[in-house]
């Protein structure tokens, strides 16, 4: 898959949600590192994860 950097601002034709669905149901495999994250965020893009997700209740960002 080529690599390419985009600008996605919330509009009629699309959204971050929507781009962000798009790339990870094309994509092999990805990672998400986030200092904070709440369920109702995450319930947005449960159905697209193909695989495992991983979740800390305590990080070390350095």
């Amino acid at each position: 898959m080529k690599q390419t950097n985009e600008l996605f601002i919330n509009s009629q034709q699309t959204n971050l949600l929507n781009e962000l669905k798009k790339s990870l149901k094309e994509c092999k495999s990805f990672y998400f590192s986030v200092a904070f994250i709440n369920y109702s965020g995450l319930q947005l893009l449960l159905d697209t994860f193909k695989s495992k997700l991983f979740s800390m209740t305590d990080t070390k960002f350095y």
